[in-house]
């Protein structure tokens, strides 16, 4: 269902017969303030949304979780660009939406450990299956539904770890950048705990320095840099690049240190990451 929200302040009478009147800005004075935009939404999916919410503030979150996916399958089914309220930051003036996919991907991400793993448990299986299918037909497409649809379960995460991957060896940075950060987004709100998840988060991380430095994006990379130091363990942690042993903070102070300028090209001497 597509709907057309109109915006607008309280209309004076006098200024809207008389617009060619040079406005005054007594104290009293209503301003007219019209904006028309088409909103892509389908209100079912809205009203579902907002009953997740309300479960998930009274603490339901096994409730919420059903509906929230619920939600992001019919989305994906029925049109990605299905739009839905965007609930927070109250405005009087602005009423504010965004995609059904990414208001319902960040509000999983309130979801605690234990919430997570019930997540987990009970779609992670259906995510393994599409991450199969998608390797086996070898189509982009299709990796790119798991991760979106399947966003916190492990395959889903993978999947956008491959899509970073593909998206690196093509010398795509910026695409690279977006999906090694919504992996990087999930283990910094649940953070690894067995040795081949600290493995996989540091080899994550030696990967998105890579990316900033060939992009010269030294922000971003002190970002990086910020995340390893606060970690003791993590920044003590040996990761192969191009077949050597080096620790973590010393490959990412190596890179800080000889920033290199953006390359748009696909470049051809990546260095390689193992745990």
């Amino acid at each position: 269902m597509r709907k057309t929200i109109l915006f607008a302040t309280l209309l004076s009478a006098v200024q809207f017969l008389f617009l060619d009147a040079p406005l005054s800005r007594g104290a009293d004075e209503k301003f007219i303030f019209v904006n028309t935009a088409i909103v892509n939404e389908d209100e079912r999916i809205s009203e579902q949304i907002a009953r997740a919410d309300a479960l998930a503030a009274g603490g339901d979150w096994l409730a919420a979780i059903e509906i929230y996916q619920k939600s992001v399958d019919a989305a994906l089914l029925q049109d990605p660009h299905y739009m839905c309220p965007a609930r927070g930051e109250a405005d009087p003036w602005v009423e504010r939406y965004e995609l059904v996919v990414d208001y319902c991907r960040a509000k999983l991400l309130g979801m605690d450990a234990a919430t997570l793993a019930a997540y987990r448990g009970r779609f992670e299986s259906s995510a393994q299956r599409a991450l199969a299918q998608a390797l086996h037909d070898r189509k982009t497409s299709l990796l790119e539904a798991v991760a979106r649809r399947y966003c916190f379960t492990r395959s889903g995460l993978e999947a956008s770890r491959l899509l970073a991957e593909l998206a690196f060896e093509r010398g795509d940075l910026e695409r690279a950048w977006a999906e090694y950060e919504a992996v990087l987004e999930a283990w910094l709100r649940w953070p690894p705990k067995t040795y081949g998840e600290k493995n996989e988060y540091a080899s994550l991380l030696a990967r998105m320095a890579e990316v900033f430095s060939l992009l010269g994006d030294g922000r971003r990379l002190d970002r990086i840099a910020g995340i390893v130091s606060a970690d003791g363990e993590l920044s003590a942690r040996n990761i192969m690049v191009n077949g050597e042993g080096v620790g973590l903070k010393q490959h990412i102070n190596r890179l800080r240190a000889a920033l290199k300028p953006a390359r748009k090209e696909s470049p051809e001497s990546f260095a390689t990451f193992g745990g």
